[in-house]
């Protein structure tokens, strides 16, 4: 990992770190943290599983063949 210094807008020092690994996902005993990749690298889908999902009691006031 790298660390880095910066100023922000009001002249305080920040610190930034930098991993190239996914730091924790190894599962494996010999195994490795994979690596970080650029955004256009993951499937489309990925960027998804951030959005926002519906309450459980909006769910379960909709059609059950609405929501297959």
């Amino acid at each position: 990992m790298n660390n880095s210094q910066r100023v922000d807008s009001n002249g305080r020092l920040s610190k930034e770190v930098k991993a190239t690994a996914v730091v924790g996902a190894n599962i494996p005993k010999d195994g490795a943290n994979p690596n970080i990749l650029q955004d256009s690298e993951y499937s489309e889908w990925l960027g998804h599983m951030l959005d926002k999902c519906p309450a459980l009691s909006k769910l379960r006031r909709k059609d059950i063949e609405s929501l297959l």
